[in-house]
C-alpha cells in the first residue's frame, strides 16, 4: 500500500500541540514501516489553514 504523510501544526493553540512537525513525521514514519506502507509523498504545514482548505481524510494512494 502507498500513503501520502501528511503533518501539520497550528499556530493557533500551541497548548494542544504535543509533537512538533518534525516529530510527527518521524512518528507516522515509523508506523508506515510497520506496516509495510510506502510513504510517496510527505506534506507538512505549520499555519493556521482556513476550514474550506483543511483536507478532510487521509489521501491514500494504490
Amino acid at each position: 500500500m502507498k500513503a501520502i504523510l501528511y503533518a501539520r501544526k497550528s499556530t493557533e493553540d500551541r497548548k494542544r500541540q504535543l509533537h512538533s512537525i518534525g516529530d510527527q513525521v518521524k512518528i507516522l514514519r515509523k508506523i508506515a514501516k510497520k506496516q509495510n506502507i510506502e510513504i510517496v509523498e510527505e506534506i507538512t504545514e505549520s499555519t493556521v489553514v482556513s476550514e474550506k482548505n483543511k483536507m478532510s481524510d487521509s489521501k491514500k494512494v494504490d
